[in-house]
């Protein structure tokens, strides 16, 4: 009995995965941030916590400086902009961007713990707004249970100078 009864188990395993191989996963609404070559990324990997007067940290009731606990991003488009960002690693020198043709997005999300993770991110051009989609999944199994602001980055072709505010995506 026991001998038949495994191979139909394992066959019902089988049989019931009707997934993609080639699928990625969920990718958020919008515009897909365009691929970076290995400098940038090798950059922002190791610059991207983004520490004191920037745009996303203010003093709390207390004086002290922390971050933001909001979601929030913010578009450069020219080498200027980019110089007012404060990165952790500073004084430093910055990776050459063609803000001629391209648009760098960078900001952050509000994570509940340590094992939520954005997945995907894309803009949405509006009239009058660009919304910036960023999925957010849980892609571990064991986390910290700590409220964990993280940063994300993308660059994308030229976008226009109109506001820009962050949509969440929990997956």
């Amino acid at each position: 009995m026991y001998i038949f009864a495994f191979p139909l188990l394992l066959a019902a395993f089988v049989g019931c995965d009707n997934s993609d191989p080639t699928d990625d996963g969920p990718i958020a609404p919008g515009i897909q941030p365009v691929s970076p070559d290995a400098e940038l990324t090798a950059f922002f990997d190791k610059n991207l916590r983004i520490i004191g007067s920037s745009i996303f940290n203010e003093y709390n009731e207390y004086g002290h400086l922390g971050p933001k606990m909001i979601d929030s991003c913010v578009m450069i488009n020219s080498a200027e902009e980019f110089l007012q960002i404060d990165f952790i690693n500073a004084p430093l020198e910055l990776p050459v961007i063609d803000f001629d043709a391209y648009t760098l997005v960078i900001g952050q999300y509000v994570a509940v713990n340590s094992a939520y993770n954005l997945v995907s991110q894309g803009v949405v051009v509006e009239t009058d707004e660009i919304l910036m989609n960023v999925l957010i999944k849980r892609t571990q199994d064991k986390a910290f249970e700590v409220i964990d602001v993280k940063n994300f980055w993308g660059m994308y072709p030229k976008l226009p100078q109109v506001p820009i505010s962050v949509i969440r995506i929990n997956d």
